[in-house]
């Protein structure tokens, strides 16, 4: 009885692009803009390289090597107050990267529906004092890239 040998390859699963900066155009200033442009072209390159398909924690690993091999400043795990009428309650850690003390990068993958986090990093954000963030989705079929303001 002959053995059965099945050799397949991954290929990395490329996809669209869309990115939507609506909300924070007004608030890149000068001294945030060449580190928002690097921290792009760094999702920029994972997806190129990397392409889609992967779980979110990978994206994340990947993010900060990718952080790391640019030399951009970050804080993998940051803590932020929870407040209730302004008394902290707690300390709650936050699972995204805050680069350059500017602002923070999420990612999340295989999203129906990303208005939770975008509602959760602007919330994080006003918690941090930052204004800005990005939010990458690595979708079924296109990254995603959307930058999100603090909550007001």
């Amino acid at each position: 009885m002959g053995t059965l040998f099945i050799s397949y390859s991954l290929t990395e699963k490329k996809g669209a692009l869309v990115e939507d900066y609506t909300y924070v155009k007004s608030l890149i200033t000068p001294a945030i803009r060449k580190p928002l442009e690097s921290l792009r072209t760094v999702l920029l390159n994972i997806h190129e390289i990397h392409g889609l398909g992967y779980g979110e924690k990978i994206y994340q690993n990947i993010l900060l090597k990718e952080l790391a091999f640019h030399k951009m400043e970050y804080i993998e795990k940051a803590t932020i107050p929870v407040k209730i009428r302004s008394q902290v309650i707690k300390s709650q850690e936050i699972k995204w990267p805050i680069i350059n003390n500017q602002f923070i990068c999420g990612v999340v993958v295989l999203k129906e529906n990303i208005k939770l986090d975008i509602l959760k990093m602007s919330n994080y954000l006003k918690a941090s004092g930052l204004k800005i963030g990005l939010l990458a989705h690595f979708g079924k079929n296109r990254l995603e890239i959307h930058g999100i303001a603090a909550k007001k």
